[in-house]
């Protein structure tokens, strides 16, 4: 009776500590995806990208992920920002030149 509690105990306890394992993996990949197209000029970096927003919006970044273009073989970056009034905004910018391709006031308040 206690092998059959044990188990599956012993099962969510390898697999709980395998994830973070594999979720470390990934992060490292895109890690060097990013700092590959950095290098390669098909992104400007996230300082440049903190720059643009607070000069277009005077948004704050809280969050900003590479990704390629769905349309195109081009790169964006998917942000959202805080405004100082507290709304929240999802952007689209492209990676190469910075240009913000789209922005939407969730008018979501934290």
């Amino acid at each position: 009776m206690k092998t059959r509690c044990v188990r599956p105990i012993l099962l969510a306890a390898a697999l709980a500590l395998g994830w973070p394992a594999g979720a470390r993996a990934g992060d490292k990949f895109e890690q060097d995806r990013a700092r590959a197209a950095l290098q390669s000029g098909q992104a400007i970096s996230f300082a440049a990208v903190q720059e643009r927003l607070h000069k277009a919006c005077d948004c704050q970044v809280l969050e900003a992920k590479l990704h390629p273009e769905k349309d195109s073989s081009g790169l964006i970056y998917e942000i959202k920002a805080l405004r100082p009034d507290g709304q929240i905004l999802k952007l689209e910018m492209n990676a190469a030149s910075g240009e913000i391709l789209r922005m939407k006031n969730k008018g979501w308040k934290d």
